[in-house]
């Protein structure tokens, strides 16, 4: 009789060990299982029962959160929200926060309407507003605004290295064939280009796992008197600003010195290859550079 109690009580205790563990398989549960089997033959304590549920709960969660992202950051994400999200992210790079005002700015919109949009972001779960601070992105919002840049950035390099187009008339149409590029046709056209790591404008091109690779850069109106370095990126995405910068020469790559500035107006002379150039502050500073 004691043979075969202790029998079922083993029978038992694999059974349930069976049932627990697909169950914590299914449903990434990860809690201590105790069970008890029949009281006439003794208690069984499985406690801390296979401790690799721990790594599958975690495993599972990760996973879930993959296909999260994905469902968010996918290619059937309406063309607004993807310019939102991506105006956000630019204005939050170039100014340090993204102010509603800068935001309806830079996508040439009113008030209101950024404001209306914004909302509908926010119930998404894409980004958050903050008072005196502006629009954040949520971690959701940022993996589908690097997506965003990455499309975008790479159709202004086929616009310029296939196409032939200029360095300052690619980045409105680039935003627009963005839109319609799908993540597998990113990642062929990023073969095909031999994987750039800059836009044509120097920003980097954010990989394909949403990592973004950055350089130490400090805007040109902040060099001192003297100071020598390479200009690395602009920011602002302006097409006038790229063709006055363009036909000043002033491209990535290329090394300035700052000769003079203007204590009162910000003003600075720059010097490139022996020429000098007059820039204004505003435009100084959304010229990114490399100390040299």
């Amino acid at each position: 009789m004691v043979f075969v109690c202790l029998n079922l009580q083993i029978a038992v205790a694999v059974f349930l060990a069976v049932v627990v563990t697909v169950g914590a398989v299914l449903l990434g549960a990860r809690s201590v299982v105790v069970a008890n089997t029949c009281s006439a033959c003794s208690f069984v304590e499985l406690w801390k029962f296979f401790p690799a549920l721990g790594i599958l709960s975690i495993v599972q969660r990760r996973a879930r959160r993959r296909r999260e992202l994905g469902r968010v950051a996918g290619d059937d994400v309406s063309e607004t929200t993807e310019r939102y999200v991506e105006a956000v992210y630019r204005v939050r790079e170039a100014d340090g926060s993204a102010r509603t005002g800068k935001i309806a700015e830079a996508l040439g919109v009113t008030g209101g309407s950024v404001t209306n949009t914004i909302t509908g972001l926010q119930n998404q779960g894409l980004v958050r507003l903050k008072p005196y601070r502006g629009v954040e992105l949520t971690p959701r919002g940022e993996a589908l605004a690097l997506q965003v840049l990455r499309k975008h950035r790479l159709a202004e390099r086929l616009l310029t290295d296939i196409l032939g187009m200029k360095w300052s008339e690619v980045h409105a149409t680039a935003s627009r064939l963005s839109h319609a590029i799908t993540s597998d046709v990113a990642s062929a056209l990023e073969r095909l280009l031999k994987n750039p790591e800059t836009c044509p404008h120097g920003n980097p091109i954010p990989t394909s796992a949403g990592k973004v690779k950055q350089t130490k850069t400090i805007p040109l109106d902040q060099l001192s008197t003297g100071q020598a370095s390479i200009l690395v990126s602009v920011h602002g995405e302006k097409s006038d600003l790229f063709r006055h910068l363009e036909s000043l020469g002033l491209l990535p790559g290329v090394p300035v010195r700052v000769e003079a500035k203007d204590p009162l107006s910000g003003a600075i002379i720059v010097n490139k290859r022996g020429s000098r150039y007059p820039l204004g502050r505003q435009l100084a500073s959304s010229i990114q550079v490399r100390k040299t």
